[in-house]
C-alpha cells in the first residue's frame, strides 16, 4: 500500500496530528531514558567498588588480604 497524504480538514486535526507526534516522541524519550538508567544501575549494582588485585584486575568492593577471585595477596585501593 503506497503512502499517500491528504491535506488536515479542520485546524482540529492538526492539533490531533500535532498532539499524537509530540506524545509518541515524549514515550520515545522516556523509554530510552528508562533504559539507560536501568542499564547504569545493573553496572554499578548501587555501591562503589574501591579496590582492584593487580593480579587478576578484578575489581572487589572491600580491602581484602587475599584477592576473593584468584586468592593472590594483591589487592590495592583503586586510584
Amino acid at each position: 500500500m503506497p503512502l499517500t497524504y491528504r491535506k488536515p480538514g479542520t485546524s482540529n486535526e492538526l492539533t490531533l496530528i500535532r498532539v499524537a507526534i509530540q506524545s509518541q516522541i515524549m514515550s520515545l524519550f522516556s523509554d530510552v531514558g528508562r533504559k539507560v538508567e536501568k542499564t547504569k544501575q545493573a553496572l554499578t549494582d548501587g555501591k562503589q567498588e574501591e579496590y582492584v588485585c593487580v593480579s587478576c584486575e578484578e575489581l572487589v568492593d572491600e580491602d581484602y588480604e587475599y584477592c576473593p577471585h584468584c586468592g593472590e595477596e594483591t589487592v590495592e585501593p583503586v586510584t
